[in-house]
């Protein structure tokens, strides 16, 4: 699961069951990995599922990924 910033991506983290220590903070792409049961939480939060093109997309410029 990535986000537009690590503050959104923190705060579903959050509302999902996630722990912070499952933080992975990568510099091209801070995530969390994401369980089937954990993605369709995060899915019902309005998180929007994306094809693994469209997160590379979202990696070169598509969004305002921050490293931090």
């Amino acid at each position: 699961m990535y986000a537009d910033s690590l503050e959104e991506l923190h705060a579903m983290a959050v509302q999902i069951g996630m722990k912070r220590e499952w933080f992975q903070n990568k510099p091209r792409l801070p995530h969390y990995d994401l369980t089937p049961r954990r993605r369709r939480a995060a899915v019902l939060f309005g998180a929007k599922e994306h094809t693994a093109r469209e997160m590379v997309a979202f990696m070169h410029g598509g969004g305002e990924v921050v490293n931090g």
